[in-house]
């Protein structure tokens, strides 16, 4: 059985701002492909850090932490760097039986 990963993002935005331990949701990772498709964005695998720009745009976006747009989000983050993944064990959350 393969090991569920959940991805960790750091932004540095240009004006200093940190957005750290970000997590990219599956819904930042659905949204980043139907946009590159429709963009004609070349592969997840021949551009890694166009989407992971983009997820960490759709991130922050959904937290609340950044509403412009994403050509805007470009112009002004500085990096956006893999925090690392972690190990998720769906079994661990699981509430109780009462």
């Amino acid at each position: 059985m393969s090991t569920i990963k959940r991805i960790i993002l750091n932004v540095l935005m240009t004006d200093g701002t940190e957005h750290l331990d970000v997590v990219v949701t599956n819904a930042d990772r659905f949204k980043g492909e139907h946009i590159g498709r429709r963009q004609k964005w070349a592969t997840l695998e021949e551009s890694p850090q166009t989407y992971m720009m983009f997820w960490a745009y759709a991130a922050l976006s959904r937290l609340g932490r950044f509403s412009g747009t994403f050509d805007d989000f470009v112009q002004q983050s500085e990096t956006v760097d893999e925090a690392g993944t972690e190990d998720v064990d769906p079994t661990g959350t699981a509430t109780p039986g009462v």
